[in-house]
Parts: structure tokens; sequence; C-alpha cells
């Protein structure tokens, strides 16, 4: 089996072979520090203003850039081998770390279906409950409509009995009194306007008076609150986010795009000197 702790204990004693004490790369580097004085005290006096001194300014600027490449040089080596260590470690935990990802995806993706499993039934559930609760209410509503309708029909016949006795007793009257056709027509046009205002009349009390059938409240499902927590103490949560694809790229408004620097550098490169939105222009 692959041991970790062998490839660590390699590398150490190579970089401990190779590397200097802090203090002796130190002083390499501080060996330097007068001559850097020197030349930043240089830079800043010298005025370029005729050819001698743009000769004197490029001779000190060569001494400079041959300083630059001499630290970066005892940079370079300096790092190799610490540099070789850092990249056999990080090679040797990428054997346990890889894998390691791997049994995570692969544990997020079970724990992910289950909790896809579990609100998937839970919504099933609270569409069920729903729908019986919608049953429930349309009975309700039926019996409501049903008992209004029989008290609106009731009314309307004891309007009418009542329509019909005050019409009889207006005409007993009339024939004891010896009354004319005429009057018999009278008493029937106002019978009837009466017989219309006492229906208005019990179908507005039927309707004051109706039933209103209660509102039975939708059931909701709740939702598992909380992650899901493990015997040694770490936790799976589900989180929630927008992703996206892209389907047509012409599509795409131009607040959304990126402009491609490289390609506008690479034209001007091959010679473009026009292009649209850009300033092309020649620096020293």
């Amino acid at each position: 089996m692959f041991d970790f702790n062998k490839v660590i204990e390699a590398e150490e004693e190579k970089i401990g072979e190779v590397v200097p004490k802090p203090k002796e790369y130190l002083a390499r580097f501080d060996a330097h520090k007068a001559e850097l004085q020197e030349m930043q005290e240089r830079a800043k006096s010298i005025e370029v203003k005729d050819r001698a001194s743009a000769e004197l300014a490029t001779t000190w600027g060569v001494e400079a850039a041959r300083l630059g490449k001499e630290i970066e040089k005892y940079e370079k080596d300096l790092i190799e081998e610490p540099n070789k260590f850092v990249k056999s470690v990080r090679a040797a935990a990428r054997r346990y770390l890889e894998p390691l990802e791997a049994v995570k995806d692969a544990l997020r993706a079970k724990i992910r279906d289950y909790q896809s499993w579990v609100e998937l039934e839970r919504r099933k559930q609270e569409d069920a409950a729903r729908k019986a609760g919608e049953e429930v209410q349309r009975k309700i509503d039926e019996q409501a409509a049903a008992a209004n309708r029989i008290a609106l029909e009731n009314a309307r016949r004891i309007a009418e009995e009542r329509a019909a006795e005050e019409k009889r007793i207006a005409e007993e009257a009339a024939r004891a009194a010896g009354a004319k056709k005429k009057d018999f027509e009278r008493i029937a046009l106002e019978a009837e306007e009466k017989r219309i205002a006492l229906l208005k009349q019990a179908e507005e009390e039927a309707a004051r008076n109706a039933i209103k059938a209660p509102q039975i409240p939708l059931p909701i499902i709740p939702k598992e609150n909380g992650p899901t927590r493990g015997e040694e103490g770490g936790s799976a949560s589900q989180r929630k986010t927008w992703l996206f694809e892209i389907l047509n790229e012409i599509e795409i408004p131009r607040e959304f795009l990126k402009t491609d620097e490289s390609r506008i550098r690479q034209a001007i490169k091959m010679g473009v000197r026009e292009i649209p939105g850009v300033r092309i222009f020649e620096d020293t």
C-alpha cells in the first residue's frame, strides 16, 4: 500500500541537503542592499537631456537588469528543491484526495436523490390532501347551495300564497259590493303588482339569510427542516441554486458579453489598425 509518510520523509531529506539556513540565504540577498540603494539614487538624480546622459542611463539600466537576473537566478535556485518537495507532497496527497472527492461526490449524489425523493413524496401527500380538501369543500358548498335553494323556494311559495290570498279577499269584497268587470280587472292588476313585490321582497330576505359555506383551509405538509446529521457530528444539508446553459449566443444581450482582448491584441500584431470601438495607438 502507498505509504504517504515515507514519501514526505524522503523529500524532507532531499530538501534538507540543498536548502541553506534562513540567515544564509537572507545574507546573500542583503549583500546587494548597498548596490541597490546606489542604483536607486542614480536613477532618481540623473537627467536624460543629451546623448551622453542617455548612454549613461542605458548603462545603468543594463547594470540594474544584470543585478535583477542574478537575484532572480538565486531565488530560482533556492526554491527549486522546495518546489519539488511541495509538488511531491501534493502528488502524494492527491492519491488520497482524489478518491475521497469521488467518495464525497457519490455520497452527495445519493443524499441528493434521497432528499429529492422525500420532497417528491411530500408534494404527493400535499397534492392528495389538497384534492381531498377540495372534495370536502365541494360537498359543503353543494349542501349550503341546496339549503339556500330550498329556503328561496319556500320564501317564493309563501309569497305566492300570500299574494293569492290577498287577491281572493279583494275579489270577494268586490263581489259583495256588486263591483263591475273593470273593478275586477283593476283588482287583478293590483294583485299582480303586489305578487311581484312580495316575490322580490322574499328573494331579498332569502339572500340576506343565505347560509355561507365555511372555507376549509387547504392542508400543508411541512418540509423537513435542518440538515441530516451523522453519528460522528457531521451534517448534510440541501441548498437549491439557479444554474444556466447557453442556448444561442447571438441572442444574449450585450451587457452579458465580455470583450476578447487577446483576439484584439493578436489582430493588432497581425497589422490591423482599425477596430470599431477600439482606439489603436503606438507607445514606446
